[in-house]
């Protein structure tokens, strides 16, 4: 797999760009409360977002659109590198409840 510097991997416990998403959802979630949430994110060459669509969904509606928000906010994204060729980039995101508490 090739690591672009714009594309971070992500770290536990790290500040990312979808945790601010995410303040509301933390106060609300309940003790023992584990969501997950998967979105696919289709990102233009310029950083812009083309498309958004869940892979998995948390079955709680509250934390799915969150997670929809968090995306749309973090919103663009840097552009690529020159290096990377490619007009758009297909990158999936996982979302774990336990994670913004």
């Amino acid at each position: 797999m090739t690591e672009y510097p714009c594309f971070p991997r992500a770290v536990p416990g790290a500040a990312t760009p979808f945790n601010r998403g995410f303040a509301v959802f933390a106060d609300l979630a309940g003790p023992g409360d584990d969501f997950e949430a998967v979105v696919g994110v289709t990102i233009r060459k310029d950083g812009n977002i083309d498309t958004i669509s869940f892979e998995k969904q948390s079955g709680n509606r509250f934390f799915d659109e969150s997670v929809l928000k968090a995306v749309k906010k973090a919103s663009p994204f840097p552009g690529f590198p020159e290096s990377l060729r490619e007009e758009t980039l297909d990158v999936g995101i996982r979302f774990l409840s336990s994670e913004f508490s």
